[in-house]
């Protein structure tokens, strides 16, 4: 999926966008790394091996935090300023999160 993925966007880049290509600086070439390696490389097989063992809802509820935590280390790490926007759908997700964890009320 990862492979067929890259190879598509490859094509298109270099279809698109191809005059506008120059070679990435030092921060960029370190994150390009660190998603090719840690987040494609390790991250994504990891969720994978949990996918398949977790339970629906833990696995269900483990992705929808996923945007929470881009959110804050995006803010954190590259410096990114939140706006509401961005406390607005952290906001909501964490609802949405917290709507399942919700313990049912007793029916009569």
């Amino acid at each position: 999926m990862m492979l067929i993925t890259a190879l598509v966007l490859t094509v298109a880049a270099v279809a698109l966008e191809h005059a506008l290509w120059h070679a990435p600086d030092a921060v960029a070439l370190g994150t390009i790394l660190f998603n090719g390696l840690l987040v494609v490389g390790f991250a994504q097989v990891v969720w994978f091996v949990l996918a398949r063992s977790l339970p629906p809802v833990a696995s269900t509820l483990s992705v929808m935090f996923i945007p929470v935590l881009g959110v804050f280390t995006g803010a954190w790490w590259l410096g990114e300023v939140l706006h509401w926007q961005d406390w607005t759908a952290v906001c909501l997700m964490v609802l949405a999160i917290a709507s399942v964890l919700w313990p049912a009320g007793k029916r009569q």
